[in-house]
């Protein structure tokens, strides 16, 4: 498994996995797991937000498993390398030799599908689901978190949570970060990364490695 190229995550691997490894939790504790640039940031607001009964912004500071699709995902995490041409982080997705930050999205999800059909306490997410009916995808989140919902904070949230306010957010209330946590947060961009052959290449690695997959995973 390979690690992305960001300080915090380079310095005391070995240290940080077996503190992971060997962390104690709590019947309370949530644990997010998200594939990277699939929308953590946003759904750690929403998750706090819930929590705390308000829509409000904090400055930094159950398990919950968020889906979105890889064609957006590769687009997004390509945004976030600094000096990487999108050809040779697409052309990654094929090689044996150079290997996927945390094992690959395809390992990642796989491994979370046989978890959930091991009826683990997992909730599940879809990007694309939130992005397009936000309300209902907060409240059954809400609902699965057990804790007390308004229509009002329902909407308050939602409306806390779009991207253009988190993105201004971002940048004027949050402590300042080399990294953007919003980028671009649309369905289908990666068709402003893409090209045809590319995708046509890319659909046919997805439908190779996900043949004995059950997961929905809804392409723009």
């Amino acid at each position: 498994m390979s690690l992305p190229p960001f300080k915090p995550l380079r310095e005391g691997v070995e240290a940080r996995l077996n503190a992971i490894k060997h962390l104690e939790t709590r019947p309370t504790d949530i644990l997010l797991a998200i594939y990277p640039k699939s929308g953590t940031h946003w759904v750690w607001e929403i998750v706090w937000m819930l929590l705390n009964g308000r829509a409000e912004y904090i400055k930094e500071g159950k398990e919950s498993l968020f889906l979105e699709a890889m064609d957006d995902i590769g687009s997004g995490l390509f945004m976030h390398s600094d000096g990487v041409q999108f050809a040779d982080c697409f052309e990654g997705l094929f090689s044996k030799e150079r290997k996927p930050p945390y094992g690959g999205w395809f390992s990642y999800e796989k491994d979370f599908e046989e978890a959930v059909s091991n009826n683990y306490n997992i909730h599940v997410l879809y990007f694309e689901n939130l992005k397009r009916n936000p309300m209902v995808e907060i409240k059954r989140l809400a609902e699965y978190l057990q804790v007390p919902q308004s229509t009002k904070l329902l909407h308050e949230i939602t409306d806390s949570c779009s991207f253009n306010k988190l993105k201004r957010a971002d940048d004027t209330l949050k402590e300042k970060n080399k990294y953007k946590k919003i980028v671009v947060g649309e369905i289908g961009d990666w068709k402003n990364h893409f090209t045809v052959r590319q995708n046509e290449r890319f659909d046919e690695l997805y439908r190779k490695q996900m043949v004995d997959s059950k997961l929905t995973v809804y392409f723009e």
